[in-house]
This record gives C-alpha cells, structure tokens and sequence, in this order.
C-alpha cells in the first residue's frame, strides 16, 4: 500500500519522490534550500510543475548553494529569467535572492538551517491524529509559527499553507498513510511527537550565544 494520494499510474517521477523523498527526516542544509526554494516558487502554482521543473531549477539556482543564490546581480536574475524553460516571474527571482540572504542569516544565528528548523519540535517529528484518522491538513498551529517566524526574518512567498507543504516534505511533519511502507520507515528513523493540529508547538528555537570579537 501507497499513500492515499499515490497511484500506480502517477509518473515515475513522483514514485521516486514518494518512497524516497516525501516525509523523509532531512537534516541537510543544502537540501533544505533546495526544498524550500521548491515550495516558495510554487506559490500560486501546482507542486507538479514544481517537480517538472526541478532539474531546471538546479541549474538557474546554481545547483541550490545559498550562498550562490544570496549573491545574484540584477544581470544574473535577468539570464535566469530567459532561461529555457523557467517559470517567468522576476518577483519570484527576487525574492529567491532574498530568501538565499535570510536563510544564510539563520544559518549564522543557529549555526545551520538545520538546527533552526528542527528547533521548532526539539527534533522531533510530529505526527498528527487528525491525519491518522483519514483526514489531510493544510495547515496547522505549528505551521501558523514557523511561517510566522520566517517572515519575520523577511522571507518571503512562504505563509502557513506552503511551510506545512514544507514540514511534510522535509519530515518534520510525517503525514504518509499509517499503512505505507515509505511513512513507516521515515518514523523508525525519527523521533516521534503525536499531537493534533491545532496543539501549541514547543517553544521556537533559541539562536546559539554570541561569540565576542575577537581581540583587537
């Protein structure tokens, strides 16, 4: 059995992404950026077309280096604009630009992306009952406080609907059918924290102490 979602006649594409991918516990920052990248361009859009366009995604966003992405001229946005294939949105550019600029602000606050994104379940991964007995949230209080969040870090295309499409994907939230091979492996290599949507997530994660400067 598949998720409910999942049909053996889907392309091969998302089979892969579903055993492989989808709810998995991803402690990676560069693929992190990847996903999040992924979810912010698809805002208004179908996640579909975001798998589509993926490998051309890879090669307009210099292979998802934050870094990379944060240093972007004008003239470089310009050339991924009138890239074969990509979606023709230069608000969207823009604001990958800036998101590239806040997501490596976080990593210099928490040390990685990593560290801060699984701050907000203390490393755990959240299991709704909600979505145990048959239903498929789009939202919910964590997502409410972690978009929150990184809009107040000035991330932008990023509200609540689309970080829990985020959660999902990177395995803070195991949302796979209870009877899915792929959800039950993603829970043997997680933490689990069973609580129901609308449940106060604990306390956002505090970033690392500040070093001093150096002496002079």
């Amino acid at each position: 059995m598949f998720c409910s979602w999942f049909t053996s006649s889907d392309h091969p594409m998302w089979r892969a992404y579903h055993d492989d991918e989808w709810g998995q516990p991803c402690h990676d920052d560069r693929l992190l950026f990847e996903y999040l990248v992924m979810e912010c361009m698809s805002c208004g859009l179908s996640w579909g077309l975001m798998m589509r366009k993926r490998e051309i995604f890879r090669q307009v966003f210099a292979g998802f280096d934050p870094a990379r992405v944060a240093r972007f001229t004008d003239a470089r946005l310009g050339r991924a604009l009138a890239a074969d294939g990509m979606i023709k949105s230069r608000r969207k550019l823009e604001g990958m630009r800036g998101n590239a600029r806040c997501y490596l602000e976080v990593q210099r606050e928490f040390g990685s992306f990593d560290a801060y994104l699984w701050g907000f379940t203390a490393g755990r991964t959240v299991v709704y009952r909600e979505n145990l007995a048959g239903g498929m949230a789009t939202r919910s209080a964590l997502s409410d406080l972690v978009a929150a969040d990184m809009r107040r870090r000035g991330f932008r295309f990023f509200g609540t609907v689309l970080a829990y499409s985020y959660l999902q994907g990177v395995g803070v939230i195991c949302d796979h059918d209870p009877d899915c091979p792929a959800g039950r492996r993603a829970l043997r290599a997680a933490n689990v924290l069973l609580c129901s949507l609308e449940d106060p997530p604990p306390p956002p994660p505090r970033s690392l102490p500040r070093l001093p400067p150096p002496p002079v």
